[in-house]
């Protein structure tokens, strides 16, 4: 297929598909002559790859280079590709505070998890412990063992996956990086939902969040004043 036809059903525009191939995020095509290249299917999987790490990730193309340079890696074992993906969804601007980075070891410690000294995530959880201690709110240490049972159940889950991909070894890897990166997002929309059933459920009426989950500052928020506010 021509770049029109790979750009079509990839879902992005010609200039993107140069510009990645120029970039090096997407392996050139077989050029037929001085104005003719064609593309194939692994051109439109790893365009929609590439789409769905920006777009669903939100990740820099830096970012995204070093995840599919792991993917394509076959020398790099698979929980290699793992840190590379929790360290791309994982950076923090700032270093955490010595005692923040402790609260959170203390907390694996307690867990009995195996984690290494370069994760990532210890420094991404850190962060959050000196922003909540910043804003004066001394349970986040409590926070750390309530998110710690159904964490590692979401992990499990995670990893389970990646075992029933294909054996491929480059399936894995990509199943690896969608996981982490998609999966993160995924996490965040679900534990919306889920908060909002819980409130319906465990709130008292008065105070449930109304349905449809109005914001403040709606057309029905001003119509339903009385004239005379104005």
């Amino acid at each position: 297929m021509h770049v029109r036809e790979v750009s079509a059903a990839a879902g992005v525009s010609v200039a993107l598909v140069k510009f990645y191939v120029r970039e090096g995020l997407l392996h050139p095509g077989v050029r037929e002559s001085v104005n003719s290249t064609t593309y194939d299917e692994t051109h439109v999987a790893r365009l929609r790859l590439i789409r769905a790490l920006v777009e669903g990730g939100r990740l820099s193309l830096a970012a995204v280079g070093e995840l599919l340079e792991a993917i394509d890696d076959d020398t790099l074992p698979i929980d290699v590709v793992v840190r590379d993906a929790h360290r791309a969804v994982s950076r923090v601007e700032q270093r955490p505070s010595d005692e923040a980075i402790a609260i959170v070891r203390a907390a694996i410690e307690r867990e009995g998890w195996e984690v290494g000294d370069d994760n990532p995530g210890v420094l991404q959880c850190a962060a959050v412990v000196d922003t909540a201690i910043g804003v004066g709110r001394a349970d986040v240490e409590d926070m750390l063992a309530v998110y710690a049972t159904p964490i590692e159940l979401i992990a499990r889950q995670d990893l389970s996956a990646v075992g029933r991909a294909a054996v491929a070894r480059s399936r894995m890897a990509e199943t690896v990086v969608i996981g982490t990166v998609l999966g993160d997002a995924m996490l965040l929309g679900m534990r919306r939902i889920a908060q909002e059933h819980v409130s319906r459920t465990m709130m008292p009426s008065e105070v449930r969040p109304p349905r449809g989950g109005g914001s403040s500052g709606s057309t029905h928020d001003h119509a339903s004043r009385p004239a005379a506010d104005a």
